[in-house]
């Protein structure tokens, strides 16, 4: 199941500037509805719909499915870019559709995911995700590919190919393009005007945060043009620790996390797309495009 629990209205620090104040992502973030699903399709052809299909059954043998799935895309799909990315629990280049497995869209605020014909990584499309403009509301628009995945392991390793329109961190606006969850703890990346962070929760029993923690970026995410992303979480290693790369310069380096319960979570949910938020209650929201390319993720033991 699917839970994007980014805050209960915990108090959380979101910027690394001091005196910016505190914030809350709020309840809109939190089981976000797979809800009223549209086409996308503003730019007529490049716009090609994502159909991911009802959620399916989380065992064991999904995840041997899609690994298989994805390996057979390999051999008969020459010339595409995951053709020639070797073996991997996951990879995806968006060219014939969603995540393969049981994937679902999280969309919430009218928010939309879609193919992109006009703007990728590598042909004929990338993944698109929109999120609208809003006035002074308190809802959080989303539009997520989400996976869960059911292979044990501690050890999350992420890369993909990221373009965050400068919309999205424009003004007070803020945007969280990836994140992790678990059942009792959750990762999320994400950038504003000030710059980019990695937010630690700690879920409690009661499923509301318990505690949070902010671990700033030593750069900026780089809108309006694509950058390569690479996110390394080791959650079983004492301590656990997570490096990040933008474009190849570190960002976070061994950073340890404080939050990863014990003992350390398995079986994430990956997010992938756009949630925004403005940074204060009824602040105006623009519209945001999130377009994401060219994914590998792996999943192991420490």
């Amino acid at each position: 199941m699917t839970t994007l629990r980014w805050s209960r209205c915990a108090v959380v620090v979101f910027s690394a500037s001091p005196g910016l104040g505190l914030g809350c992502w709020g309840d809109a973030f939190t089981s976000a509805p797979t809800s009223d699903k549209s086409d996308g399709s503003s730019r007529a052809d490049a716009g090609v719909h994502l159909d991911s299909g009802h959620e399916e059954a989380e065992t064991a043998e999904a995840d041997v499915v899609a690994a298989d799935a994805q390996l057979q895309d390999a051999a008969e799909g020459s010339g595409t870019w995951c053709s020639m990315q070797g073996v991997h629990l996951l990879c995806e280049d968006f060219d014939t559709g969603p995540f393969p497995g049981p994937s679902r869209e999280v969309l919430a605020g009218g928010g939309m995911v879609s193919q992109d014909g006009l703007d990728f990584r590598s042909p004929p499309y990338s993944f698109l995700a929109t999120t609208p403009a809003s006035g002074g509301v308190t809802s959080a628009p989303t539009a997520f590919l989400s996976r869960t995945f059911v292979r044990d392991g501690q050890h999350l390793r992420l890369e993909e190919e990221l373009e965050t329109g400068v919309e999205c961190v424009a003004g007070t606006d803020r945007v969280a393009p990836i994140s992790f969850s678990f059942p009792n703890y959750e990762l999320i990346f994400y950038a504003d005007a000030s710059g980019a962070n990695l937010l630690e929760l700690g879920i409690g029993p009661d499923g509301g945060t318990a505690a949070t923690k902010l671990h700033p970026l030593k750069a900026a995410v780089l809108a309006g043009r694509w950058v390569a992303l690479t996110f390394d979480a080791r959650l079983g290693q004492a301590p656990p620790i997570v490096s990040m790369t933008i474009d190849g310069a570190p960002v976070l380096s061994s950073e340890v996390l404080t939050l990863v319960p014990s003992p350390p979570p398995i079986h994430p949910t990956m997010n992938i797309g756009a949630a925004t938020m403005a940074s204060a209650p009824g602040l105006s929201l623009k519209g945001c495009s999130v377009h994401v390319d060219n994914v590998l993720f792996d999943l192991s033991a420490l």
